[in-house]
């Protein structure tokens, strides 16, 4: 977590999205060009990388809660 503090919010949101959308038509592609016939561990290791921009995602929408929400008085 302290090593995300050094990025900015907005790019590591940008980031995190822009490899979900690549990994998304990356699987797309495979998915259209050989059908059924791609490798299980190519789509589960595309699935995973999926699956780290989205906890990345995840960590910096929490992060930015206490900037968006004021404190009770």
């Amino acid at each position: 977590m302290e090593r995300l503090q050094r990025y900015s919010q907005r790019h590591l949101i940008a980031a995190a999205y822009a490899v979900g959308g690549l990994l998304t038509l990356v699987l797309a592609g495979l998915l259209l060009r050989w059908g059924l016939a791609v490798p299980l561990s190519l789509v589960l290791l595309l699935l995973g990388l999926g699956a780290v921009a989205e906890a990345l995602l995840v960590i910096s929408f929490s992060s930015l809660i206490p900037a968006l929400v004021p404190p009770a008085q």
